[in-house]
């Protein structure tokens, strides 16, 4: 059978989040699995494809990947739609919710989250319109739906009405390279002499840097320890902004902005403790990175957050500073509790498989392949 990808969410645009770790490790891994399928990769004719996945999957480009709303959205729902037929796939892959208008192929489509749903304020209004209608349609045309964690399927299923034997959890695995390294070189390089908290994550508002902040200030007077944050600038966050520059601790606050994956890895690596007490995920790639590297974790009690964590991080509840802070300071103050935390991690980590996930897509494309030569949905 033949399985296209669309994977224009590899282009440098979306360097540093979720969805390209996702898309990426998931490639990686039918790459080295599957030798019984033809393979294509649906790209811009401007991305520059990983060299490891050249050799499994044709390169089929259409035009660069599109930056404009207007092209996205040829780009998306009708030209993907006449390369299928052109080439003659018999099921599409499409990931971050979007299910092409014109697919004359069965579609797998994977869910991320439903925060377009839960969190709607935090969105301007063509955006969340956009992700709505995406949803209702891909929910109502999707012939399988993969959701990143239970989390996001309950959501999915309790927001739409999607028939629940259409949905199917498929956890992805940890990136490649996350490990417990040497980070000595790369703390002398961003210059950070001090112990420190790790924070990564954009500065997005449901990531709740500013409960970070909070929980910082609370605990600074009795630890050493500086707050280092990692991550993109994509939001007009005015009121975080606003927050570091007036914050006692202004000093203690080092933002790195994005930084390289081998970077990324040292510093989980080298961190005293890392907190994530994100209001929503769909997964959580920075708890699953952080318990990899056997960094001691902090993060929420919501959405997939524990699902991620099981018993390998200590959780709160994300809208109490005053509980963050007492955990962060009951976790500097207890090495013995890093410890077994440290090592609670890169045991959870490792139940998060990529091959697996490429077993389970894979037999996902396989049945939608099927269910079109049977003239079933």
């Amino acid at each position: 059978m033949h399985f296209a990808f669309l994977a224009r969410l590899l282009g440098p645009a979306y360097a540093g989040y979720g969805v390209q770790t996702l898309l990426l490790g998931l490639l990686r891994a039918i790459a080295e699995l599957d030798t019984e399928h033809e393979l294509t990769l649906f790209v811009g004719s401007d991305q520059q494809v990983p060299e490891e996945l050249r050799g499994a999957f044709r390169i089929a480009p259409l035009a660069p990947a599109p930056n404009a709303a207007a092209a996205r959205l040829w780009w998306d729902h009708v030209a993907v739609g006449m390369l299928c037929r052109q080439l003659g796939v018999d099921a599409l892959y499409c990931p971050a919710h979007v299910r092409p208008l014109y697919a004359p192929c069965p579609t797998v489509v994977l869910v991320l989250d439903m925060m377009y749903h839960r969190f709607p304020e935090q969105w301007p209004w063509s955006e969340q319109a956009y992700m709505r209608l995406a949803v209702a349609w891909l929910t109502s045309r999707a012939t399988r739906i993969p959701a990143l964690s239970e989390a996001t399927r309950r959501d999915l299923l309790a927001l739409t009405t999607t028939p629940p034997e259409r949905v199917e959890v498929i956890y992805p695995g940890v990136p490649l390279g996350f490990h417990p390294m040497n980070a000595t070189a790369v703390r002398m390089r961003y210059d950070l002499p001090q112990p420190y908290i790790l924070s990564v994550g954009s500065d997005h508002p449901r990531k709740n840097l500013i409960g970070t902040l909070r929980a910082f200030e609370q605990v600074a007077p009795a630890v050493t320890h500086d707050l280092v944050l990692v991550g993109p600038t994509v939001w007009p966050n005015a009121a975080l902004e606003a927050r570091i520059a007036a914050s006692p601790c202004f000093s203690r606050i080092r933002r790195l902005g994005l930084v390289s994956e081998a970077d990324l890895i040292a510093l989980y690596s080298g961190a005293e403790l890392f907190v994530f007490p994100s209001l929503y995920e769909g997964f959580g790639f920075p708890v699953l990175e952080a318990l990899a590297c056997g960094c001691p974790t902090i993060t929420s009690n919501v959405s997939s957050l524990s699902e991620v964590a099981g018993d390998a991080a200590l959780l709160i509840p994300p809208g109490d500073t005053a509980a963050l802070a007492a955990t962060m300071q009951r976790a500097l103050g207890d090495t013995s509790l890093r410890t077994e935390l440290r090592r609670r991690g890169i045991e959870r980590a490792k139940s998060f498989s990529w091959h697996v996930a490429a077993q389970q897509t894979l037999e996902l494309l396989r049945c939608a392949g099927q269910s079109q030569q049977r003239g079933t949905p």
